[in-house]
């Protein structure tokens, strides 16, 4: 089995952290803002084995990577990503609440 190299990029690791900020501070529960990095830190690592085993993204946009895309369901939460099989890759492009339009 192959393993992948699991990459996040910044706009998607910063939207993880104002998350789990915003439960840290405004929600005032730094236990739970810690267990949600956690999970969602976790979630996405096992993407390094079987990466393809999360839907397709729905073709919203017009761009030849689009049927590339997959989406990473984290309780109310979608980490958008694409695989890169030459290099042996995982690249998680971004990180939305569910009910954003993604």
């Amino acid at each position: 089995m192959r393993i992948y190299k699991v990459q996040i990029s910044d706009e998607a690791l910063q939207e993880i952290e104002s998350t789990a900020n915003y439960i840290r501070v405004t929600v005032k529960n730094p236990i739970l803002a810690n267990r949600f990095r956690i999970k969602v830190f976790q979630t996405i690592s096992s993407l390094s084995m079987n990466p393809n085993r999360f839907t397709i993204l729905d073709a919203k946009y017009d761009s030849p990577k689009t049927d590339k895309l997959r989406k990473l369901i984290i309780d109310h939460y979608v980490a958008v990503y694409w695989v890169d099989e030459p290099s042996n890759s995982v690249h998680i492009l971004a990180f939305y609440n569910q009910l954003q339009n993604y």
